[in-house]
């Protein structure tokens, strides 16, 4: 998960305007450490966008405060925890280092660790997850479905997705490698899924004498599962109502969600997980408007990253990939097919765009196919892709791309990395 400390080394070089920090560099990214960091040093690294455990920073003294005297004191961690790029003088910290040592209090035996190495917790005390904004927090707390819930839906949810960067050393050799465009919107998933009725009191009892019963008579020894079958929606982490007045989420009036997936008749045990992207119908973009500035707002110097951007696309993007006002689009990304047990199988890339033909659905760009052999070393392979990321989105013009995915299949199974 790309939210996961990595073991790694760090190299140094002096800060240009600081004597009290160095700039280093850890898993290709820029940080700011002490002046007590050697190049060489092991430790770990996480990206922005994480968040530390509350034992992690308490142990190493990682949360700044103001003491009675007005003193500033512990680390620069805010009271969230959050993980983020920010600026130390003028020089950009691209993530969090720290020593492997800083590791000592869960009483792991560090030399276990090796470079390469992720991880969120350590002998079983929480090291690190993902950070969700309060917003986010909010939407994924139950809604209606759940509140009331007398049966149990089953339905997964989209699988994570790491970073290229951390893992591709690990991908199979011999796996055949989809990149896709990586769309900057909202996870959406869609299913005819396994429904079971959650039974309490004296219906439980009930079952289970019924079931007494059944194996006594019949001889037939496995329990009944009193199984059916529905439709549902869901966001990446919460599964919808049916009854449109309680759709309630992140943006408020989520009804849209199912909007998109009406009429759309699937195989029994069939998931859809897609990505949705454009507007909500109130005309809110569903990703924000991004801002942008031609000079650096602390000194006034022009970034040139940004003015060429300014000079291609405006002081302004919105990410809407072809979606008129007011309107979104949905596109498919994986379909797997699910059993009773809640056991999923995937289709694979090419089963996907043969079965979004049938159904009349769109799936994301399909950018490039790859064998990755012997023949294609990591480094051709990290080229390649770094290649694709740049430029305008294929589905419009007016914004760039977010980034591109890898969907690797191989006899390991199916895996996501995103870059």
């Amino acid at each position: 998960m790309s939210y996961q400390a990595i073991v790694c080394s760090i190299t140094t070089r002096p800060h240009p305007d600081a004597q009290r920090i160095l700039i280093g560099t850890a898993c290709g990214h820029q940080v700011i450490v002490g002046t007590n960091t050697k190049d060489g040093d092991m430790g770990i690294f996480l990206p922005p966008d994480g968040q530390l455990s509350e034992e992690m920073c308490k142990a190493n003294d990682l949360i700044g405060y103001t003491d009675e005297q007005g003193n500033k004191k512990g680390g620069f961690f805010a009271a969230n925890r959050r993980v983020r790029a920010q600026s130390f003088r003028g020089v950009k910290s691209e993530g969090f280092w720290i020593p492997l040592d800083s590791l000592s209090w869960p009483k792991y035996n560090l030399s276990k660790l090796r470079e390469g190495e992720c991880f969120d917790t350590l002998n079983g005390h929480p090291i690190c997850n993902k950070y969700y904004t309060p917003a986010t927090l909010r939407a994924m707390k139950p809604q209606g479905l759940k509140k009331k819930l007398k049966f149990q839906v089953i339905m997964p949810e989209h699988v994570g997705t790491a970073q290229f960067k951390y893992h591709v050393s690990n991908i199979p050799l011999n796996s055949t490698i989809y990149i896709t465009e990586k769309l900057h919107g909202t996870s959406g998933r869609y299913g005819y899924v396994p429904v079971s009725p959650v039974l309490t009191g004296w219906k439980s009892k009930a079952h289970k004498i019924l079931d007494w019963l059944r194996q006594r008579l019949v001889g037939n020894n496995t329990p009944s599962k009193n199984i059916f079958y529905n439709y549902f929606n869901g966001t990446r982490r919460v599964i919808l109502s049916n009854d449109r007045s309680k759709q309630i989420g992140y943006y408020g009036d989520d009804s849209f969600r199912s909007d998109l997936t009406k009429g759309i008749t699937l195989h029994k045990g069939e998931v859809l997980y897609f990505e949705i992207v454009g507007f909500i119908p109130t005309g809110r973009p569903i990703m924000g408007i991004h801002d942008i500035q031609r000079r650096t707002p602390n000194t006034g110097t022009e970034n040139t990253n940004s003015r060429d951007l300014y000079k291609t696309y405006g002081p302004k993007m919105v990410y809407r990939y072809g979606a008129a006002d007011n309107t979104c689009k949905m596109f498919v990304y994986r379909i797997t097919m699910l059993n009773e047990d809640g056991v999923e199988t995937d289709l694979s890339w090419p089963q996907v765009q043969h079965r979004c033909k049938q159904l009349g659905l769109v799936y994301v760009p399909s950018i490039a196919t790859r064998c990755f052999d012997e023949n294609y070393p990591e480094t051709a392979l990290g080229s390649f892709v770094e290649s694709l990321v740049e430029g305008p989105s294929f589905l419009d013009p007016s914004h760039i791309k977010e980034g591109v995915v890898l969907r690797i299949e191989s006899d390991q199974g199916i895996q996501f990395l995103k870059h």
